[in-house]
């Protein structure tokens, strides 16, 4: 479930991002996916797939948007920090590794102005 976006370049798809509303979190969407071809990371999709994904749970309704960064991805948390996402201190297993913890990244989203196109900081 959830809503995915991709990142196309010359017909075939290079990144995907997907999130979803969390049960008893209305007001947040949880990013749930985010991948960028090694070849285009660097390259500005990860962060067209960002701005979209944020666009869409701002659109949607939301407050703010969440993910989980695993503890060693340094480049993956750098790159969430530039964009505004801020640590919540909340930690758990990695679900697909438990021997590795993760941390809970939050970034708010402006309200809508009635504008469209805006950008969704």
């Amino acid at each position: 479930g959830g809503n995915w976006f991709l990142a196309w370049s010359r017909g075939c798809p290079v990144g995907l991002v997907a999130a979803i509303a969390e049960d008893g979190r209305p007001d947040e969407r949880h990013l749930v996916a985010m991948w960028v071809e090694p070849e285009r990371r660097g390259s500005g999709a990860a962060a067209a797939l960002m701005k979209t994904v944020c666009e869409w749970a701002r659109v949607d309704g939301a407050a703010s948007v969440t993910l989980w960064v695993a503890d060693g991805n340094l480049r993956a948390r750098r790159f969430y920090e530039r964009l505004g996402f801020r640590s919540t201190g909340e930690r758990q297993p990695l679900p697909s590794a438990p021997e590795i913890s993760e941390e809970r990244m939050h970034r708010p989203l402006a309200p809508m102005t009635g504008r469209s196109g805006s950008d969704p900081r």
